[in-house]
């Protein structure tokens, strides 16, 4: 009789402790993995630190780029700007000019040659000018 009135609750216990020891089980595991993650971080340590002076030295290296980039607009600019500043001591009045629409130059050729005003000039004229020249 004795045993049957300890039974149940030795049973009990039982299953409780087989719950406790499944769970300090799986804790067990989950800290061994955790562990074992640690070490593989730890000897990546070293990959870490070359991606890490890789960023810096391209961090480093656009740094420059800006800056030649920034000086060389800054020496273009600085060029215009003596051209733009000598310009703007010059006047221009287009008032001020002759009228100019029957006056051809031709370089090249170094021949001057001036319409008259009706515009038409005739081939003798134009020969004449073009032999007196060479």
């Amino acid at each position: 009789e004795h045993i049957r009135k300890v039974l149940p609750p030795i049973s009990i216990k039982r299953n409780d402790v087989l719950q406790v020891q499944n769970g300090l089980q799986g804790h067990f595991y989950d800290m061994e993995y955790g562990v074992q993650a640690l070490k593989s971080i730890e000897k990546s340590e070293s990959t870490f630190h070359n991606i890490q002076e890789m960023i810096k030295a391209s961090i480093f290296i656009k740094q420059q780029l800006k800056y030649e980039e920034k000086k060389k607009i800054k020496t273009e600019n600085g060029k215009n700007s003596v051209y733009k500043r000598f310009s703007a001591h010059l006047t221009f009045d287009p008032l001020e000019l002759p009228d100019l629409n029957g006056v051809v130059r031709e370089t090249s050729g170094r021949m001057d040659l001036v319409v008259p005003c009706g515009g038409q000039l005739n081939l003798g004229e134009l020969q004449r000018s073009h032999t007196t020249l060479h």
